[in-house]
């Protein structure tokens, strides 16, 4: 007894009979529209006339709501399609059984009023099909003279919930009668602000039309629709603008489209087509168009596939959008990429661009080519320093993250040494990149290291004379007036004062010597080396500033090459005056470690104010000269501020081994 099947009365009036005769029978049958079926009935067929029976079957065959005829043993004598398909078959149970799956008869029977001659009409709820039902028990008279109850069941929940609703709506609109005008009014208003709401819908949708059409006009994107199985092509206002057509003059057909596409393009076009309907591809394609005119437009088409129950496509929709402008822009883009490539060629230097995050080598010229070979898909780190890993420290990284350039020396595995300068650069696309150049500086650098190895070798020279020839020669004359002195007292001549004056004149002037003989030669390789001449230094510091230095090995580093230690010594001296001089330190702290890596780590720090950032060239050469004496020895420098004041230098170079002997030493002397 479904909702669709169970919703009409039998007459047109919409009310039951109250007792069913053959005319009314036969009159009913007007309104039926099912084929007539003669079921198998359990009726004898010697009860009714043959031809009485026919029409009372076929009345009840049609009927397009439930119908059944139960005797007074409750035994079902005959059940219509429409319950047969909502309860099943009948298969020899009890009405009570077949509807309710009770074991005994139902209280709420109306059998004993029927079978006393009356008609009833009541109403039942099915919890099998959760439906109400208006039924209709009527006495149906037999041939034999026996009765049996023809019951009707109609389907009226809806009718009931319309009912309800409305007795609800009754009751409201009671309410706002009995609250008076004032409420009266309140419902006018809230009504036409509904109606006023309604309209700014309204309008609103017809704004966003409008703005969605002028957003595709302007974004030059149209949209369109494809009834494949009736072959039926709809386009919206700014594709048949991008096309140079009209709709009176477009058929709307595949074909029509088809026929627009450039006839280069048109097989690939149909491909990309015929993969999407029956392969499932996605459907993304640039091709070009000719416009009426003789126009040529790139487009851009991408479009998704609906399908039926049968996997037989039925409706495709999609975009198409004018790139004709950005094509140009691109081919232009690229043309330009293309002439600064031929620059970077030309330039004398290695030069590449990558992006640090993914290690991926973008460009590379020939000069990179010529000194570590074809990159291919490998990372930068792979193929400049073949490692498998990325590197610890990545300056360009530190280019992308800064936007600020930066330069420095770099050493490749084959022991080359490069000045390398990296550069933000943004390519055509949007791409934030690094630009690398690199100068080989190998040859430079060894021509630099001769140099500054014979300049040492002069100054130790010019240290040695001093010391070995005029401060000899001074310490005789130093003697000798010392002599001389004590002699003219002795005769108690008048010269005796002036002779000791002249002693203590040379002492001053070989003391003199012999720290210029010092200076020119800081490092003796013989004499302790690096850490004694650190020692020194701190303890001169001392003396002469009157300011607090102390210095620290873990063990007594040596150094056997004199260039280098001299180097490390005089980075050692310059980063200590200029936190005296610059940083107003009252504290100094020098240290000569071994870090993990097997490199010497020189360490200079004070509790100073720090360097001024506006240092002026001569001032700020003195910086200049110790990176420079860092990259001459191959070891790298750092220049920052400590964490609470003061400024910390930090050089780190191969070479020098380390014994297990502790060294402390320096001056605690402070400003008075």
């Amino acid at each position: 007894m479904c909702e669709n099947t169970l919703k009409r009365p039998v007459d047109r009036t919409g009310r039951f009979p109250g007792k069913l005769t053959a005319d009314q029978i036969r009159a009913s049958g007007d309104h039926t529209h099912q084929q007539n079926r003669r079921p198998k009935a359990s009726r004898r067929s010697d009860q009714v006339p043959g031809r009485q029976e026919d029409q009372l079957i076929s009345v009840l065959e049609a009927m397009d709501q439930g119908a059944y005829i139960v005797n007074d043993q409750y035994d079902i004598e005959y059940v219509n399609p429409v319950l047969k398909k909502e309860f099943g078959p009948v298969n020899g149970r009890k009405c009570y059984q077949y509807f309710h799956n009770r074991v005994d008869n139902c209280p709420w029977c109306k059998n004993q009023q029927v079978f006393e001659g009356k008609t009833v009409r009541w109403q039942w709820h099915c919890p099998r099909t959760k439906r109400t039902y208006d039924l209709m028990d009527m006495p149906l008279k037999n041939a034999d003279g026996s009765t049996s109850k023809l019951q009707t069941l109609r389907d009226i929940t809806e009718h009931k919930q319309a009912v309800e609703a409305l007795r609800k709506t009754h009751d409201q609109l009671e309410q706002r009668v009995q609250h008076g005008t004032a409420d009266l009014i309140l419902a006018t208003e809230e009504l036409r602000r509904e109606i006023a709401e309604r309209k700014q819908v309204e309008q609103n949708l017809r704004r966003s039309q409008a703005r969605l059409a002028n957003a595709q006009r302007i974004a030059q994107l149209g949209n369109w629709d494809w009834d494949i199985v009736n072959n039926d092509l709809w386009w919206s206002e700014q594709v048949y603008q991008i096309f140079g057509l009209h709709p009176q003059t477009f058929d709307g057909t595949f074909e029509a489209f088809l026929s627009c596409v450039h006839g280069e393009d048109r097989e690939s076009v149909q491909h990309s087509i015929d993969a999407a309907l029956h392969r499932h591809e996605p459907y993304s394609i640039d091709h070009r168009i000719i416009r009426p005119d003789g126009t040529e437009r790139i487009v851009h088409e991408q479009g998704e596939v609906s399908y039926d129950d049968h996997d037989k496509p039925v409706r495709m929709i999609g975009t198409v959008h004018d790139i004709t402008d950005q094509k140009r822009a691109q081919d232009a883009l690229l043309a330009e990429r293309n002439r600064l490539y031929s620059v970077l060629n030309m330039l004398p230097g290695f030069v590449v661009l990558h992006t640090p995050n993914d290690h991926r080598l973008r460009f590379v010229d020939h000069v990179f080519i010529d000194y570590f070979g074809d990159p291919g898909d490998r990372p930068c780190y792979s193929v400049l320093r073949g490692r498998s890993q990325p590197c610890k420290v990545c300056h360009a990284k530190r280019v992308l993250e800064t936007d600020e350039p930066y330069q420095w020396e770099w050493t490749a595995p084959s022991g080359q040494i490069f000045n390398v300068w990296g550069h933000p650069f943004t390519e055509a696309d949007g791409t934030h990149l690094v630009l690398e150049m690199g100068i080989d500086i190998t040859e430079r650098r060894k021509l630099e290291k001769e140099v500054l190895r014979i300049s040492a070798s002069e100054q130790q020279r010019i240290g040695r004379d001093l010391h070995d020839s005029l401060g000899q020669l001074l310490t005789g004359i130093s003697f000798m007036s010392e002599l001389l002195g004590r002699k003219l007292a002795d005769k108690s001549v008048s010269e005796a004062a002036q002779a000791v004056e002249i002693s203590k004149h040379v002492k001053q002037a070989l003391r003199q010597v012999r720290s210029l003989a010092r200076g020119l030669c800081p490092v003796d390789l013989e004499a302790g080396g690096l850490t004694r001449s650190l020692q020194e230094l701190a303890s001169s510091v001392g003396d002469l500033f009157g300011v607090s230095c102390l210095f620290q090995c873990d063990g007594s580093v040596i150094v056997d090459d004199v260039a280098v230690a001299t180097h490390v010594y005089r980075i050692a001296q310059e980063a200590v005056n200029n936190a005296i001089k610059h940083g107003q330190a009252k504290h100094v702290w020098i240290s000569l470690t071994a870090d993990e890596d097997n490199k010497t780590v020189l360490k200079i720090e004070d509790d100073g104010i720090g360097l001024p950032e506006n240092l002026d060239s001569s001032e700020g050469m003195g910086l200049y000269i110790i990176r420079y004496r860092a990259g001459m020895i191959g070891g790298s420098l750092d220049i920052h501020r400590r964490f609470d004041n003061g400024m910390i230098v930090r050089c780190s170079f191969p070479g020098g081994e380390v014994s297990n002997q502790q060294v402390n030493h320096g001056s605690k002397k402070a400003s008075g």
